[in-house]
């Protein structure tokens, strides 16, 4: 393939390499074949001549304009701008071919250009950072030129169209049928109620995800589109579903209203709605109600794991489901979050300390306290066993509860095997849980099975394509193998779907000082530290990238900070390690290791995978850190 011309080729300023290498990443994040002559380009090939054949062969020339190109009155990109306008003059006015692309705030009437650059659209993309909606973009024009080449040359299309666009996940009677469940509207005037409305729609989620012949994206890619206004049948396309079911909730005091609609991607028409008017203490039969009417719709097989109820109520206090939901909702959202994901598990558990749900997400909870900083491993980590266990013997077909426990096994017991096989026992229960590959990647990660690892978090995002945690996972794991620029387009993708992510921001940051980018993984970290407020995690890597890049004072400082019982909650060596590693310190870098493997620190699992301290690997104190943690040799 790497002789073929690429699907985009993307012409720009050499000073604007910078920004074109972060859409060239992101596109090809979205799945996008791109050609990038930084990337592309090697020794002895015929320059001009290759880029001649790419412009001419491309499906789409994106331009980027700039204040570069404006100050550039000669270049070699004008050559390809050119080549690129010519080709135009042989094209029918409806193909598309043209999507010129302005990084900064130069403007259009004024823009040094040909003059075919002005009859189409322009994109505004500051800095290089693509939103998801024009790599959606992108992948929708590329479809329409495949499309309409297949069927000039007489061979019908694979799937209908709609409105010139092709209609994602539709049904031909063989493939399998899908639903995506949006995130319910919360309509009771009280932000203390969404998480009834986000826990309604997320057990719809887990129940419809059960039933065989029926594919069903995950909550975070769902929930991609809360509060936002989106047409369903572009929904439909980015999760590559047939329908969509959309609904709100109302609750006053015991009473309850949900709604439902279940539409046809295809045409917009509803398959199915209703209204439902009860008391709270009949959620579980609602949600059970709305989730056979849509299997009915969808004439797919009506089979439960569970028997006669596809919904299973896993309380039977409403109170404790209520406060169960609350805790996920602030688990979800990390950091802080974790202290109020905390609180609210521990008030379900008050109201039904039979819950295995609520004990799943305490442990996952405590584990996660860890590497936030926001406790120490002795404070944490038997809790979170204690959890997990608890939460297993309560409910031994929870898959939920077996990752949770496959998590604490590896993470904080470092019983690998045992970890490994407690994450397969989870997936066999549960094999549309993304949680569980991704962690289950994490873990393959920290034995050295990279490939594996890898395919684990490609797996979890087939599930949930739409998850920014999932994609920086994704990244991550090639981070850890080494294989940096690899990581790239999937970093970018998570910064897509959520601009200024922090965890992606410092596994972005970090992978770029190993490359020995270190400038802009300063500017990345800086950017970030400030968002976390100080946080250790990400304090440590910025104080990493600034000792390879030389600025010692800076690094000195930080590495202060995170060993100030004033400035720091909890001890953290283990950050002050990647510090010292970043300056070059072996004795400071081996001492904090050393401190952070006897507290058993969550960040030691991946000690022998661990890029950061590739330098160190092969001192006797370092192999004996990894003998402690159980961990195969390292490389």
């Amino acid at each position: 393939m790497s002789g073929a011309p690429k699907a985009v080729f993307l012409s720009y300023a050499s000073q604007d390499a910078d920004a074109a290498r972060k859409i060239a990443d992101a596109l090809r994040g979205a799945q996008v074949e791109v050609w990038f002559d930084q990337s592309e380009l090697r020794g002895g090939d015929a320059w001009d001549a290759k880029i001649r054949k790419q412009i001419k062969e491309c499906a789409l020339f994106v331009p980027i304009i700039s204040a570069n190109t404006q100050a550039r009155l000669e270049g070699y990109f004008r050559i390809e701008w050119k080549l690129a306008a010519q080709r135009t003059h042989a094209m029918a006015e409806a193909k598309p071919f043209l999507l010129p692309v302005v990084i900064d705030t130069t403007r259009d009437a004024e823009a040094h250009v040909p003059g075919e650059f002005r009859g189409v659209q322009w994109t505004r993309l500051h800095g290089g950072e693509i939103a998801p909606a024009f790599a959606q973009r992108v992948r929708t024009l590329l479809e329409g030129v495949r499309t309409t080449e297949e069927t000039s040359a007489g061979v019908a299309p694979d799937r209908p169209l709609s409105g010139g666009r092709p209609v994602v996940g539709h049904s031909d009677g063989k493939s399998e049928r899908s639903v995506a469940v949006l995130a319910f509207a919360n309509m009771s005037g009280d932000r203390e109620n969404e998480y009834l409305s986000d826990g309604i729609s997320e057990d719809l989620i887990t129940a419809l995800s059960q039933v065989a012949g029926l594919r069903v994206p995950a909550r975070t890619s769902a929930f991609a589109f809360k509060g936002k206004n989106e047409d369903v049948r572009l929904i439909a396309q980015l999760l590559n579903v047939e329908t969509v079911l959309e609904g709100s909730v109302r609750k006053s005091g015991s009473k309850l209203r949900i709604t439902a609609q279940l539409v046809k991607a295809a045409d917009g028409f509803h398959l199915w709605s209703e209204r439902y008017d009860r008391e709270m203490k009949d959620v579980f039969e609602i949600q059970d109600e709305i989730t056979r009417a849509i299997m009915i719709a969808l004439q797919v097989h009506l089979g439960s794991p569970h028997g006669g109820s596809l919904v299973k109520p896993t309380t039977a206090s409403t109170v404790a489901y209520e406060y169960y939901l609350k805790g996920r909702d602030f688990f979800y959202q990390r950091g802080v979050g974790l202290l109020k994901a905390h609180h609210w598990f521990e008030l379900a558990l008050l109201e039904d300390p039979k819950y295995a749900r609520a004990w799943s997400g305490m442990a996952d909870t405590m584990v996660v306290h860890v590497f936030y900083g926001l406790g120490t491993p002795a404070q944490c980590y038997p809790k979170a066993r204690a959890a997990a266990e608890r939460a297993i013997s309560l409910d031994p077909n929870l898959g939920e509860a077996h990752a949770s426990h496959a998590t604490v096994l590896g993470w904080c017991d470092w019983q690998f095997p045992e970890s490994l096989a407690a994450h397969a026992r989870a997936m066999e229960l549960d094999p549309r849980f993304p949680l569980t590959y991704a962690w289950h990647g994490a873990t393959l990660a920290a034995v050295g099975s990279f490939d594996e690892s890898i395919d684990m978090e490609k797996r979890a995002t087939l599930i949930d394509p739409l998850s920014p945690y999932i994609f920086t996972m994704w990244g991550w794991m090639f981070v850890f193998a080494g294989r940096f620029e690899e990581s790239l387009p999937h970093l970018h993708r998570a910064l897509a779907l959520k601009p200024d992510y922090p965890l992606a921001q410092w596994v972005l940051g970090h992978a770029l000082a190993l490359m020995g980018r270190c400038d802009e993984s300063i500017r990345i970290l800086e950017s970030a530290t400030e968002t976390v407020k100080h946080a250790p995690w990400m304090l440590g890597y910025l104080g990493h990238a600034l000792g390879r890049a030389g600025e010692t004072q800076r690094a000195l400082q930080i590495a202060e900070e995170l060993s100030d019982p004033a400035r720091q909650s909890v001890d953290v060596p283990f950050y002050q390690a990647v510090v010292w590693a970043g300056l070059g310190d072996v004795d400071n870098t081996l001492r904090c290791l050393e401190k952070a493997c006897d507290e058993r620190h969550v960040r030691m699992t991946w000690l022998r995978s661990d890029e950061t301290f590739r330098d160190f690997r092969n001192h006797p104190r370092f192999q004996e850190l990894i003998r402690k943690i159980g961990l195969p040799p390292a490389l």
